[in-house]
């Protein structure tokens, strides 16, 4: 979305991006900003009263919700590690490859030298 100007007083809008930038199929179509300030706030009014009716209700919902956020950012940073890990494996036996190869005379000692260091910053 991105906001649009027309001449008149009060007449900003947000149209959709897509069509805009014809992207979409989309026929089409905004929201004056005037009716997006109205709706966020009667948003922003239903939290409020929910929380000053059922204090408790709010927060243990507040703290669900914030739960299953943590437990998805902590098994993605687990799922994240583990792809490190398996890379650096890979890289160890890489290198170690590298080295039986300069050992056997297969690749020369700058060779060896040169892609041995690009893999052990990529292991930093």
């Amino acid at each position: 979305m991105y906001i649009s100007y027309r001449g008149k007083l009060n007449s900003k809008h947000y149209v959709c991006s897509g069509y805009a930038k014809g992207i979409t199929d989309c026929s089409t179509h905004y929201i004056r900003q005037s009716v997006l300030i109205d709706l966020v706030l009667q948003n922003i009014q239903e939290v409020v009263r929910s929380a000053n009716f059922d204090k408790k209700k709010f927060a243990e919902e507040l703290h669900r919700k914030m739960d299953s956020k943590s437990d998805k950012d902590f098994k993605r940073t687990i799922k994240e590690a583990e792809k490190l890990t398996s890379r650096c494996t890979a890289l160890d036996k890489i290198i170690q490859k590298f080295f039986e190869d300069r050992v056997c005379g297969k690749i020369s000692d700058k060779r060896y030298f040169t892609m041995a260091e690009s893999y052990k910053k990529e292991q930093a």
